[in-house]
């Protein structure tokens, strides 16, 4: 019976593997980032149109005095303001999914070079093993044929 097939890598591999899941999770928390600041942009951005609709409003009833209109133009420069920093964060979170996807690729890279490794010294095991079965079949079929012929001899 051959022997059970061990990689001496394993270990590695392992190792290997959990690295590439530990990557995928902080690409994951980077993307639900993006995805937080894209949804804190579209929030602001909304407030910005009811503030800009709202000015409207109030000017189209005639209720649009000095004290509002200053209020309202406080209001928006401070949207904008926000919008501007949320901006400058998506950009930088944006970057960071960047390079974590490349981080990923390495991870994965590293992975699956032992992968494939590991599937060479598999095939090679499993070609030895069908060479050694194949000379032990080799040598009992000559013990047989040793025996037949001693006895009919």
């Amino acid at each position: 019976m051959a022997r059970k097939f061990r990689f001496r890598l394993e270990t590695l591999r392992r190792v290997r593997e959990l690295e590439q899941d530990a990557q995928r999770r902080c690409l994951a928390v980077a993307i639900r980032e993006v995805s937080a600041m894209e949804g804190q942009l579209t929030k602001l951005g909304e407030q910005l149109r009811d503030t800009f609709e709202s000015c409207r409003t109030e000017r189209d009833f005639g209720r649009l005095d000095a004290a509002t209109l200053r209020a309202h133009q406080q209001h928006s420069e401070y949207l904008h303001r926000g919008i501007r920093d949320a901006q400058i964060q998506l950009v930088a979170r944006q970057e960071q999914v960047g390079e974590e996807q490349a981080k990923l690729a390495q991870a994965r890279k590293k992975w699956r070079v032992l992968e494939k490794l590991r599937e060479k010294k598999r095939e090679s095991y499993l070609r030895e093993v069908v060479r050694e079965e194949q000379k032990e079949t080799d040598e009992a079929a000559s013990q047989m044929m040793l025996c037949r012929s001693s006895i009919a001899g």
